[in-house]
């Protein structure tokens, strides 16, 4: 069973899924209490959602491509 997108709007900001099937994963992008934007990645699993990961990026360890980033 697919959990709606809409469950993790109130967590973070959808940005894009990846559905590989059974295997459907989230990208959220959120905001610390410090204005700090982070990113997440939700897997889409039953009873509840399970963060398989989260980071930051650094300017300055980071290139922006555009949509992607790339460690300089």
């Amino acid at each position: 069973m697919m959990i709606s997108k809409d469950a993790y709007l109130l967590e973070g900001q959808y940005l894009e899924h990846q559905d590989h099937g059974r295997d459907i994963k989230y990208l959220l992008q959120n905001e610390c209490d410090d204005g700090t934007i982070f990113y997440m990645v939700v897997a889409s699993v039953q009873p509840r959602p399970v963060i398989v990961t989260d980071c930051r990026f650094r300017d300055e360890v980071w290139e922006d491509l555009g949509p992607m980033k790339r460690r300089r």
